[in-house]
């Protein structure tokens, strides 16, 4: 479990030299440095947010972990060392999703605690700057998954989607639907085609130009049928999927054009398979919405009606498509002939 007072501890960085901290950076819509007294922190933060950076460039938020014999605690500052509060109510935004893993403990000592679902021990509790870590099973990947919501907040221009996205012909395609319904799986036989892969699990739209921008974290390879090269590139490299999913580095498998922000052309709702693909056109109404919302969709800086208003904003200015996909690469076909355009 973890212990709470009302007093701040001591954080650890404070007796600690730099040196003895290990130290990752990554480059994701936001430069973030990651500093680690456990370097098995690593493991869990890259398999969340993909390879660190090569390139040299200065942090816009620093993360420090570290772990002692009291526990382990998580900051989140600027670079000069201001820290940064968790904003409770943002990261619960996505306590009513399916595909949160955190369930909220009640708490009435101004600590907001988070546990696995399924467990009634907390795993992180939060106040202000303050993040305290349950060393139980599973707390990396934890700690990795509030650092991956942290950079959602540090986007207070974008709105995020649990969805897939890419770029064909120059416009951007994003694919809503439930985990399972072959979002990704789709979206990686178009990246097979040659189409730039923006991300296969979180979407980044920003209202203010209408634009999709490149959110590629390790895509997710599931069990089951995939795009044809998608599986001759596994097997050239000896990777074998396991049940609960492949996670890798999308350059590590496939190649192609690096991705840039494209402005959203097409939203396609995915409606479940079919033994040959359909993708028929649709309109934009209201209904659509409330599929738009159970995918924690944020724009943290406004208030629930903004959230509301830029949502509708946003399918109204789209081409509404509903697709029941098949095989990938026969569904990768017919939506490149449907929604190319142009080439």
């Amino acid at each position: 479990g973890i212990t709470t007072s009302n007093e701040p501890r001591n954080f650890p960085e404070q007796q600690l030299p730099l040196r003895d901290f290990f130290i990752d950076r990554y480059s994701l819509g936001v430069d973030l440095e990651v500093r680690t007294t456990d370097r098995e922190v690593f493991a869990a933060t890259r398999r969340v947010l993909g390879c660190p950076s090569t390139t040299e460039s200065s942090p816009r938020l620093i993360v420090t972990i570290t772990v002692d014999e009291e526990g382990g605690l998580a900051r989140f500052t600027s670079p000069d060392g201001t820290p940064v509060d968790f904003t409770v109510d943002d990261l619960l935004l996505g306590l009513d999703t399916p595909d949160f893993p955190f369930g909220l403990i009640e708490s009435n000592d101004g600590w907001t605690r988070l546990a696995w679902h399924g467990d009634d021990l907390p795993v992180l509790a939060l106040r202000g700057w303050e993040c305290r870590l349950g060393l139980r099973d599973g707390w990396r990947l934890a700690v990795a998954l509030l650092i991956l919501n942290r950079i959602y907040l540090s986007r207070s221009d974008a709105i995020f989607f649990h969805a897939a996205t890419v770029d064909i012909r120059g416009g951007g395609v994003m694919f809503i639907g439930p985990k399972g319904h072959g979002k990704s799986t789709t979206a990686m036989a178009l990246a097979a085609r040659g189409h730039p892969l923006l991300g296969d699990e979180t979407a980044c739209y920003v209202p203010a130009t209408g634009e999709l921008q490149p959110f590629r974290r390790p895509v997710g390879i599931k069990p089951g049928i995939r795009a044809r090269a998608v599986d001759a590139a596994l097997r050239e490299r000896g990777l074998e999927v396991p049940p609960d999913a492949l996670r890798i580095d999308f350059e590590s498998i496939l190649t192609g054009a690096a991705p840039h922000a494209v402005p959203l052309r097409s939203i396609v709702f995915l409606e479940g398979f079919a033994e040959k693909a359909q993708l028929v056109a649709g309109v934009a109404d209201r209904g659509l919405l409330a599929r738009l919302q159970p995918t924690a969709s944020s724009l943290v800086s406004a208030p629930r009606t903004q959230r509301v208003f830029e949502l509708a904003r946003m399918i109204s200015s789209a081409q509404i498509f509903h697709l029941k996909p098949a095989d990938p690469d026969e569904t990768a076909a017919l939506i490149e002939f449907q929604l190319g355009g142009e080439s």
